[in-house]
């Protein structure tokens, strides 16, 4: 296709609102899912930190109980553990932080996904069809991105399953505990008892936030990979129509013939010397009789004109055997060339000749000649 034709009408714009609406819509959604896993991070993390204070605070209360003497050692192993554990969450909280770095970089891509929608919305003809393929490997790579982002956040999974052993190992170790300080003190014992439900409690509210965050991911994770499995499916059924046009454009029928002699009243100027023919499987028609006969339904632009010396001549375009176009020359003996042009719906075995109203002479080509050539 060069810069004289245009596109097919059935091509149009390459974007509907529907299909703009729903990837905007997409990368919305995509992002108040981000949001909200930032949001129940951060809750878990504050939780991790108000257990530390109370740990802390109810461990220098058994530091001024009347046992302490009897308990020392075993609290310090207790806060020894404890330091381990506050370094464990450190660590997790570093590999958070990557993240969410590497969610920021996956939302600053959604984002270069949307201004490449945008300009695909703009879309006007077959020479942006290279955009699409471009936007479509876009896609392909972003869907790799939260697929390493997935992997990242089942290793987090992974570690926050660690420090749950932890807490679980902390837990029976405070058990033993407080069976030997219950021998000593019961007032200790019920302090080791109300530590123990804290824990406990934390350590509930830490797996339900980690299953919860990991039910979140894996809806989320379904969610884009079926909506870009619908985007991609939209996008190639619209470069397969494309193509489709291409080729329907490339195979687009027309000819060029010229014919002369003295033509009697009412019979066909034999248009049979072919100059220039595309797309058109037969030409015995044309060849024999000047006769064309149409091999593919659609919109053609047939122009004739004639350069004759008869003093009173008239020709008709006729369309099977209606004239839907003609030109008359009157009075003048000298050499004229008369034309008329004209646009027609064409079916399959339709006919398009060129017929004298009265005895007529025809010069021959290149003075009279018939083009016609299929435009949709």
């Amino acid at each position: 296709m060069d810069s004289k034709t245009q596109p097919p009408p059935t091509a149009g714009s390459l974007m509907t609102d529907d299909h703009y609406q729903f990837v905007m819509q997409f990368i919305f959604q995509e992002r108040q899912s981000r949001l909200q896993l930032e949001k129940y991070v951060k809750q878990l993390q504050q939780e991790l930190v108000t257990t530390k204070a109370d740990l802390t605070t109810e461990i220098n209360g058994l530091k001024q109980c009347g046992c302490a003497s009897n308990i020392k050692n075993k609290t310090s192993i207790l806060q020894n553990e404890f330091n381990i554990l506050k370094q464990d969450h450190d660590a997790l909280k570093i590999k958070y932080e990557n993240f969410q770095k590497e969610l920021n970089r996956t939302n600053n891509r959604s984002i270069m996904l949307e201004n490449e929608m945008s300009l695909l919305r703009q879309l006007k003809s077959v020479s942006d069809l290279k955009v699409i393929f471009d936007l479509q490997n876009k896609t392909k790579h972003l869907e790799q991105e939260i697929q390493a982002t997935n992997s990242r956040q089942q290793a987090i999974n992974s570690e926050a399953s660690a420090r749950k052993q932890d807490f679980l190992a902390l837990y029976q170790k405070v058990q033993i505990s407080e069976t030997e300080i219950q021998s000593n003190n019961l007032s200790f014992g019920i302090q080791t008892k109300q530590m123990e439900r804290r824990i406990l409690e934390v350590n509930e509210r830490y797996d339900n936030k980690t299953k919860q965050i990991s039910r979140t991911l894996g809806t989320i994770e379904s969610s884009m990979q079926n909506r870009i499995t619908a985007l991609s499916t939209k996008l190639n059924g619209q470069i397969l129509n494309i193509q489709k046009g291409q080729n329907d454009t490339a195979n687009r029928a027309l000819f060029t013939a010229s014919g002369s002699g003295t033509i009697s009243k009412g019979s066909v100027i034999p248009f049979k010397k072919v100059h220039t023919s595309h797309g058109i499987k037969n030409l015995s028609s044309v060849n024999n009789s000047g006769i064309f006969t149409v091999e593919k339904e659609g919109y053609y632009l047939i122009s004739c004109f004639v350069n004759t010396n008869t003093a009173n001549a008239e020709f008709d375009i006729r369309h099977n055997s209606i004239s839907i176009a003609s030109a008359t020359k009157h009075g003048d003996s000298g050499l004229e060339t008369h034309a008329a042009t004209i646009t027609a719906h064409l079916n399959v075995g339709d006919i398009v000749k060129v017929t004298a109203r009265n005895t007529m002479a025809v010069d021959s080509a290149p003075d009279s000649m018939l083009t016609v050539v299929q435009i949709i």
